[in-house]
Order: C-alpha cells, then sequence, then structure tokens
C-alpha cells in the first residue's frame, strides 16, 4: 500500500506573539494561521487586512497559552472595514458557560490579558465583507469588542 501524504494534511500554521513591538501586521497569506499569545512587555496591536482583499473563507484564530505580562492584545481590523465586526464570546466558569455577549458594529477584538486564562480563544472569518469573531473563554471579559 503506498502513503498519500495526507498525514499532514491538517497541520496547523503557527505563529508566536511575544513580542516587544507594538504593531503587528497580519497578512492574506496569513490565512489559517493560529496566533499564540504569549506574556508581553506591551500592549500589542495586531491590524488585520481589509476583508475585500482577505476574500471569503479568510480565516485565523487567537489562543491564550501563557497570562499575565503588562500589554492587551487589539485585533483591530482595517480602516476600510470599521463597524464590520460581528460576534459572540461564550464565557464560562468551572467548565460551565456563564454568559454569552453578542456584539455587532465593532472595529475588532480586544483580550484584556489581566482576565485572560490560559486556553482562551477567538476565532476569526470574513465573507469578504464583514468580519465574524467566535469566542470562548474563562470569564465575562476576557475578550471584548474593540472600538476605535
Amino acid at each position: 500500500m503506498s502513503k498519500l501524504g495526507r498525514y499532514s494534511a491538517d497541520r496547523k500554521k503557527i505563529q508566536d506573539v511575544d513580542t516587544t513591538n507594538a504593531t503587528i501586521t497580519v497578512n492574506v497569506a496569513d490565512c489559517g494561521t493560529i496566533f499564540v499569545l504569549k506574556n508581553s512587555a506591551t500592549a500589542i496591536t495586531m491590524n488585520m487586512p481589509a476583508a475585500s482583499k482577505a476574500g471569503k473563507g479568510w480565516w485565523c484564530k487567537w489562543v491564550t497559552l501563557q497570562v499575565g505580562g503588562a500589554g492587551d492584545v487589539t485585533i483591530a481590523l482595517n480602516s476600510d472595514d470599521l463597524n464590520t465586526g460581528f460576534g459572540t464570546v461564550l464565557s464560562g466558569s468551572n467548565k460551565a458557560p456563564t454568559g454569552v455577549l453578542v456584539h455587532s458594529g465593532s472595529d475588532g477584538w480586544k483580550f484584556d490579558v489581566s482576565a485572560c486564562a490560559v486556553g482562551d480563544q477567538l476565532e476569526v472569518f470574513t465573507d469578504g465583507t464583514n468580519w465574524y469573531g467566535q469566542s470562548q473563554t474563562s470569564g465575562a471579559v476576557a475578550i471584548l469588542p474593540y472600538n476605535a
């Protein structure tokens, strides 16, 4: 029986975010990347590509693997896409959901690292016009809508 080479068909692209750079550009080529948030000495803004350039189906994800540090992480939509962020935040305590925050018309999302726990996550995708985010957090204020 021959090998089909499918062992790596579902490998994820992982990129650590532990820099002291205050601004990081997320490019169209970063589609499918999981950004791993680690301790940072400063606040970080990650600027998203325009939804029209990213195209339908573009997605990425952020996961907190270490908490603490001084810097919150903001996922800022492109200036062409302001007020096009929609989403839900499912928060829980002791593995039981305690609340759902639904928001519309935001300019992105913000990780409040002081309220985050390891494993808090946000996944974002676009239909080419709007951005949609869905997150799971340990607390109600770990990931919030961001408005410029």
